[in-house]
């Protein structure tokens, strides 16, 4: 790797931490969709085949995906190219593929209409009260198992009592 190259090893990063990012609100949107599509119209019951049919696709595609790199990557084996001026590798045709592929499926759910979206603040309240919700329910988790443990300690006790009185 030249010089050139070696400085701008940031700008990977910088897409990772980007892409790691935006990943979670890509789920949930995802989710959402999923939950709007298993939901029953007027007592028809094929809401779960559509989050069925979408599992079945995205399992398909996970395999195919894993067969389809390691071809390329037979096929191109120690091939060298370059694009736009940049040295090129099998890799980097692999990247190019999915970022088309990703291209083409961002710009057919651009015009897709949720009816139900709610704003990114919303959102971004709803994952932090759950997360403080998680981490007041580890705090407090001690303190509930010492309760529990006086309860069970206090049911024994009674119980024991309960034998002697009986003449045990």
């Amino acid at each position: 790797m030249d010089s050139r190259h070696a400085q701008r090893w940031w700008l990977g990063y910088t897409g990772v931490l980007v892409a790691s990012a935006a990943w979670p609100g890509m789920e949930l949107a995802k989710y959402n969709l999923l939950l709007g599509m298993s939901r029953s119209k007027q007592g028809a019951g094929a809401g779960s085949a559509y989050v069925a049919v979408h599992w079945l696709v995205l399992a398909i595609a996970g395999a195919i995906s894993g067969l389809f790199g390691g071809a390329m990557a037979e096929a191109l084996g120690e091939w060298k190219g370059t694009f736009l001026g940049q040295p090129l590798t099998y890799h980097g045709v692999l990247f190019l593929i999915s970022a088309t592929l990703r291209a083409a499926s961002l710009l057919w759910l651009l015009g897709m209409h949720e009816p139900k979206a709610y704003a990114t603040k919303a959102a971004i309240q709803y994952v932090a009260g759950t997360i403080y919700s998680n981490a007041l329910r580890m705090r407090l988790g001690p303190i509930r198992l010492l309760i529990r443990l006086r309860q069970m300690a206090s049911k024994l006790s009674k119980n024991r009592d309960r034998g002697w009185r009986d003449g045990e």
